[in-house]
């Protein structure tokens, strides 16, 4: 997303709570969601310019694929909100489930879509934290990252730096279909693997349950 007159951009990183900030920013601005596409919000048909959806251009992409120059990228403020990895991984499964198992979900489509890559057209949905904030080489590209388990306190920076004055609501909910202790010791042992660098660039616990308990 980019907000030009908040001379902002939010990396998106789908199940991290991202609808909620840009409601936000587009009811700063007057616009609805159907209004959304002057913020770069749209739906995307052209695979070399980014995913299905613009909201989830990876940190990397806005330059990369002449969203925005690079000086534009420097000048403006960028973040992203992150989430601890298995809960994130259950609401991804509540929200694009459907009538499969929890453990269907985690041994089947997920690795699935990562051992397949950018070639798995549900990839871009489900792939590590980490690739949506860094470079290539493992390098932060956003000025702030923030946890979504601590929100309410990061809004106060937020809305600092990007002069945003609208409430955020808590949008895009997922049914809860699947908590924490759904988890079997298979889910939680693939869980770990497949996003090994988002528990260890991010800090979250690799115990499920752990880091909510901490931020409490």
């Amino acid at each position: 997303m980019i907000s030009h007159p908040h001379r902002t951009v939010f990396v998106h990183i789908p199940k991290c709570g991202g609808q909620s900030i840009e409601t936000a920013f587009l009811a700063d601005l007057g616009l609805g969601w159907k209004s959304r596409a002057p913020l770069l919000m749209g739906a995307n048909d052209r695979p070399e310019l980014g995913p299905p959806r613009l909201s989830h251009l990876k940190a990397r992409d806005y330059v990369a694929h002449h969203w925005m120059s690079a000086e534009l990228w420097a000048a403006y403020f960028s973040f992203a909100l992150v989430r601890d990895p298995f809960a994130r991984v259950l609401s991804m499964y509540n929200y694009r489930g459907g009538g499969k198992s929890l453990r269907h979900f985690v041994s089947q489509e997920l690795t699935g879509a990562f051992a397949a890559g950018d070639a798995d057209p549900m990839y871009y949905f489900y792939r590590p934290q980490v690739d949506f904030i860094q470079d290539a080489g493992g390098m932060p590209l956003v000025d702030r990252v923030f946890r979504l388990e601590a929100l309410e306190t990061a809004m106060g920076e937020i809305r600092a730096a990007s002069g945003l004055k609208a409430a955020v609501p808590h949008a895009n909910v997922s049914p809860r279909r699947a908590e924490i202790g759904d988890l079997s010791s298979e889910d939680i042992a693939i869980v770990r693997a497949l996003y090994e660098a988002d528990f260890e660039a991010l800090g979250y616990a690799d115990v499920p349950g752990e880091s909510q308990a901490a931020s409490d």
